[in-house]
């Protein structure tokens, strides 16, 4: 799948990439945690990614984070397909 493609009216965000998402979404959600959250995920090395979630969510509250990312979901447009991303977009 492709990546984040910007087009003259629509960005569409591929859920696959997650690196690049990523980042923009830690800016988002990092402020809701204590300023050592990252510190502490680095110590815990978490084996899997939910393990990482279940501590981020010891030190945030679950409604926080849901309304955030409501928030970024909602300032965004949004665009669901099924195969590559190649077949949306035209040159």
């Amino acid at each position: 799948m492709a990546d984040l493609v910007k087009t003259q009216q629509k960005q569409i965000l591929c859920f696959d990439r997650i690196d690049e998402w990523a980042p923009v979404l830690s800016e988002i959600l990092l402020p809701l945690a204590p300023a050592d959250i990252q510190l502490r995920l680095k110590e815990s090395a978490p084996e899997y990614i939910e393990d990482a979630k279940d501590l981020f969510l010891e030190h945030v509250s679950r409604e926080s984070v849901i309304d955030a990312m409501l928030g970024w979901i909602n300032g965004s447009r949004v665009a669901a397909f099924h195969g590559g991303i190649n077949s949306l977009v035209t040159t």
